[in-house]
């Protein structure tokens, strides 16, 4: 009795480290955290930052909008899907014209990251996450 339940544990152990194993290793290619950024104010004023360190929305009013183009590509020899995310503060605000789609070996997109500006006047700051899987 004792044999068979080392024996059937040690199969679940194999199971669960080859399935990690495949899912963990194979599966997920990337995982990209990008910083975000907005100062939002009352003022009648425009500001912006090119800076590539970061997702920057510049300076926005207070309930208006604004967008920066990601540059999405593939240095892989397989396709990927990419899957985009906002988090943090920010992450209510932020959507994409596209969140998930399939990437070719090589392949570069161009996608919309869309503000909606919080309500109070303030600097806020969240991510934008790329995570690649092989497809």
């Amino acid at each position: 009795m004792k044999r068979i339940l080392i024996f059937s544990a040690l199969i679940i152990f194999i199971g669960i480290m080859t399935t990690f194993a495949y899912y963990g290793l194979y599966i997920h290619v990337k995982t990209i955290v990008i910083p975000a950024d907005v100062q939002v104010t009352t003022e009648n004023r425009a500001g912006f930052n090119a800076d590539t360190d970061a997702v920057h929305f510049g300076v926005v009013r207070v309930g208006r909008a604004s967008w920066r183009p990601l540059e999405v590509k593939s240095t892989w020899d397989f396709p990927v899907t990419v899957h985009l995310e906002a988090g943090g503060f920010l992450g209510p605000y932020i959507t994409f014209d596209n969140e998930s789609f399939v990437l070719q070996p090589g392949q570069e997109v161009v996608v919309k990251a869309h503000l909606q500006a919080p309500t109070e006047p303030g600097n806020y700051t969240g991510t934008v996450t790329g995570t690649y899987l092989r497809t």
